[in-house]
């Protein structure tokens, strides 16, 4: 009650709608998890936090704020998957928009036992694969990109005919996802996969 009686516009409040559209969808209330969802998609996209200065413009850009700023936005490109993925006819609402805003550090620097490094973007991280050295990028990273292939999947699920290209190629990110995880992280990926 106290939420949808706010007239706060402010990055706290989609921080606290995405909460609660989270903790909802968690009691089995999924549409009015959606809702709930779509209130802090709405006011999200309104302040622009899916722009690549947004968090910069607030805060110094290595600064704890900033990066919350930036977890904030890909939080809620995860959840937009996660709570579309039971609803055949759910339109994704973050999760087609091209990825601007830079990618998480790691927890050990977001909790304060170290600097926040300087943001990296999601196109260094597709380039890793042809880098000439292994380059490490931080475990949200890697979650993100997870939910980007179940996102694909997904959009896959829902077409009636779709080319056997298109199945191969979510295949292919899959077995690539494994692949690409540098040693220190494949402690995530059980035997079977």
């Amino acid at each position: 009650a106290e939420l949808a009686c706010s007239p706060d516009r402010s990055p706290c409040m989609v921080q606290a709608w995405l909460i609660y559209s989270i903790a909802i969808y968690a009691r089995g209330e999924p549409q009015e998890a959606q809702d709930a969802f779509s209130r802090a998609v709405e006011i999200a996209l309104e302040l622009g936090m899916n722009r690549v200065d947004f968090a910069a413009s607030l805060h110094p850009e290595n600064s704890i704020e900033a990066e919350s700023m930036r977890r904030t936005w890909w939080e809620l490109y995860i959840t937009d998957v996660f709570m579309a993925a039971p609803f055949k006819g759910s339109a994704f609402q973050c999760s087609t928009m091209a990825p601007e805003v830079a990618l998480p550090c790691e927890e050990s620097a977001y909790t304060g036992t170290c600097d926040i490094p300087t943001p990296r973007k999601m196109l260094d991280f597709k380039r890793r694969v042809f880098a000439s050295e292994e380059t490490v990028f931080s475990s949200f990273s890697y979650r993100i990109e997870a939910t980007t292939i179940l996102c694909r999947a997904l959009v896959l699920n829902r077409l009636r005919d779709y080319h056997r290209d298109h199945l191969q190629a979510v295949e292919n990110a899959l077995v690539s996802w494994v692949n690409h995880l540098p040693p220190k992280k494949l402690d995530i990926v059980d035997s079977y996969g």
